[in-house]
């Protein structure tokens, strides 16, 4: 808490403690709003199949603008989620997106949570099994990136997605 924040005994204000709780109850809001919105476009996705691509060229970019460091941990989570389910439903969409959306996977897997570890490795799974040649040249990373995750995930699920991806990576690169 910087001084500037405290009153003379070192406690906030009324004042202080309000606004701290306005800009929680935003955060939640906001967290809401995206979950929503995450969840919508995954099932038009699922509903539409390849025919979703040409509304995604429209969502995505706005999609993407909560991927950035200045966005909590949360948003990342549920925005690469919905990007991976979406390239599951659309599989159009991958060679669209591909190089984007692997840079933004290969980014964000040197991280120990296991929430963004666990959505990474399932879109690299899906990355692996829909989009052909693409991702061959680009295996090696990919393998790192996915025993980093195995490595400091501490999660079940995180793991299982690690190795789920794995497999996947191996099935459709057999050599």
């Amino acid at each position: 808490m910087d001084e500037d924040e405290e009153g003379d005994d070192g406690f906030k204000d009324e004042d202080e403690e309000e606004e701290d709780e306005d800009d929680d109850e935003d955060l939640d809001h906001d967290e809401i709003i995206l979950g929503n919105t995450t969840d919508v476009i995954s099932e038009l996705a699922h509903a539409l199949g390849d025919q979703f691509l040409l509304y995604f060229t429209k969502i995505g970019p706005s999609l993407v603008r909560y991927l950035d460091d200045s966005h909590p941990r949360s948003d990342i989570v549920m925005v690469i989620g919905c990007l991976a389910e979406t390239f599951s439903a659309c599989t159009a969409a991958i060679p669209v997106y591909f190089k984007d959306f692997l840079f933004i996977l290969l980014k964000n897997a040197k991280t120990d949570d296991s929430d963004l570890n666990r959505n990474i490795a399932y879109a690299l799974g899906i990355l692996a099994q829909h989009s052909g040649v693409l991702l061959g040249q680009h295996l090696q990373p990919c393998l790192e990136a996915l025993s980093a995750m195995y490595s400091s995930s501490e999660e079940k699920e995180a793991k299982d997605n690690v190795i789920s991806a794995s497999c996947r990576v191996m099935q459709a690169y057999p050599n």
